[in-house]
């Protein structure tokens, strides 16, 4: 009886691969809250790649009409 106890003390403490677990807990709520929120992200991610877009046009439209276009 007391080895008995004395292995499930040792597999409680046991604290091998913990590090491991953590991660994958950590992945697996970063992918939750992505799928969550998809669609919020989508429209931010939208949101910018059209702002850059538009500001890529408009800054090469300014270097044509100056004349400084390379």
């Amino acid at each position: 009886m007391k080895k008995i106890i004395e292995r499930i003390h040792f597999s409680v403490m046991d604290t091998h691969g913990l590090g491991t677990v953590e991660l994958v807990v950590l992945v697996v709520v970063l992918i939750g809250l992505a799928l969550l929120f998809r669609t919020q992200i989508t429209e931010i991610m939208m949101g910018i790649l059209d702002n850059i877009d538009t500001e890529n046009i408009t800054i090469q439209t300014r270097l044509i009409l100056v004349g400084t276009y390379l």
